[in-house]
């Protein structure tokens, strides 16, 4: 199941956040360790100035941009080390876009003889 129950709530709600001025839906997340979670959303205009969204508004955008990140794109986030990064809705083109990284752990070691050199 979608955000939106049906074609018609999704353009009404796409609407009116571009009443609002907004081109653009972004969210910033971080995960690591099995768990992961948005921890910004907001709406961005043509010029890039950031547009504060109310509660209401926020969670559905929200719920937008989670379904990006686990419905559309196949990137691991969240499990061991995790990653982190940042989702676009672009609302003008209907297009997505997710800015990402992947933090990872290396093993390293090296062993040898101590001593004095002559």
């Amino acid at each position: 199941m979608g955000v939106f129950k049906d074609d018609l709530e999704e353009a009404a709600f796409v609407s009116s956040l571009k009443n609002m001025g907004i081109t653009e839906l972004v969210a910033e997340y971080d995960g690591s360790g099995d768990s992961g979670s948005i921890e910004t959303v907001y709406g961005e205009d043509d010029d890039g100035n950031v547009i504060h969204l109310d509660t209401d508004v926020e969670s559905k955008v929200e719920e937008m941009l989670y379904e990006v990140l686990t419905d559309n794109y196949d990137y691991d986030w969240y499990n061991n080390e995790g990653g982190y990064g940042k989702v676009t809705i672009n609302l003008d083109d209907k297009t997505w876009r997710v800015d990402g990284y992947v933090r990872n752990i290396e093993d390293a070691s090296a062993s040898g003889d101590y001593g004095t050199s002559e």
